[in-house]
């Protein structure tokens, strides 16, 4: 069986794990439900982009992704975007295109590493070390 790990969480090894969903739309809604939900002390906590009102606002929601990693603190998260299709909240494809490869940037997982135009984002990796 293959394993998926989330931060210090390995996915399909061991006991099954607790995740919890955040689609609250707005950051002061998403960040009273992580201080809600973190005292259930779950192994992940999902948070479902794709609900949220700024999602194609990349500043923003660097900043809401760094509030919940401080929320959260040693939780995995676990940054989930979805199409209407995928049973999501979003329908436009290259945006969301562009949001996945903007995170996989700023988790330094990018193919394009040297030659990224996605600028200023790669220091939202030091939130997940």
């Amino acid at each position: 069986m293959r394993t998926c790990k989330v931060g210090n969480i390995e996915i399909g090894r061991g006991i099954p794990k607790i995740c919890i969903p955040i689609v609250e739309k707005s950051r002061d809604e998403i960040i009273k439900y992580a201080q809600k939900i973190k005292k259930h002390n779950p192994d992940i906590v999902e948070w479902r982009a794709d609900f949220y009102e700024e999602v194609f606002n990349i500043e923003d929601m660097l900043e809401v992704a760094k509030d919940l990693k401080k929320q959260l603190k040693n939780i995995a998260l676990l940054f989930t975007i979805r199409r209407k299709n995928e049973g999501g909240n979003l329908k436009n494809g290259k945006k969301i295109s562009y949001i996945n490869k903007w995170w996989r940037c700023s988790r330094n997982e990018c193919c394009y590493k040297s030659s990224c135009k996605i600028s200023n984002l790669l220091w939202l990796q030091s939130l997940w070390n």
